[in-house]
């Protein structure tokens, strides 16, 4: 498992900085918002690292996920600035420990479920938290490994015949 780096904390900052601003800056309930960030084109941004290069403010990133959604209200139930702000860094965190995508993550821990998370594990260390959370769904990362030793076996054996073919 990687660690996070300074750059890395300060992505999952920014991330959590986000959903904490979400509770002001958008009309979404914040289930709702959560996932819409997770599936957005922002989020892939993000998952590649490639915000850092760019210049956006936190104001960018609602309007790009206004243009990107309808901009409608939509559903009450709004989350503390506190689990807001968790939530979006330990998704971050999440990514970029387990190399997951945004959407990933998501699909692992929906924004509702991983809301219970917060009140055991805010307090804690977030590698700490993140390793306990993977257990709780009893998440396997050694087959993942397993999985990606086999695709690097096959690319490196492939690359010999300058051919690479993934299944």
């Amino acid at each position: 498992m990687n660690k996070l780096n300074e750059i890395d904390i300060e992505l999952c900052k920014y991330n959590g900085k986000i959903f904490e601003e979400s509770l002001t800056k958008s009309k979404l309930s914040s289930p709702l918002f959560i996932k819409r960030f997770m599936y957005s084109n922002v989020a892939k941004l993000f998952d590649k690292k490639a915000y850092l290069a760019s210049f956006f403010q936190i104001e960018d990133v609602f309007l790009s996920l206004e243009s990107q959604y309808l901009n409608e209200e939509f559903g009450k139930e709004k989350y503390s600035k506190n689990e807001m702000y968790w939530i979006g860094y330990i998704y971050r965190a999440l990514c970029i420990l387990y190399g997951f995508s945004s959407k990933n993550a998501y699909t692992l821990f929906p924004g509702k479920e991983i809301r219970k998370y917060y009140f055991i594990y805010h307090t804690f260390d977030v590698k700490y938290a993140t390793e306990r959370m993977l257990e709780t769904i009893e998440y396997n990362l050694d087959d993942d490994l397993t999985r990606g030793l086999k695709i690097y076996k096959k690319i490196l054996s492939q690359n010999k015949n300058h051919t690479i073919e993934i299944n």
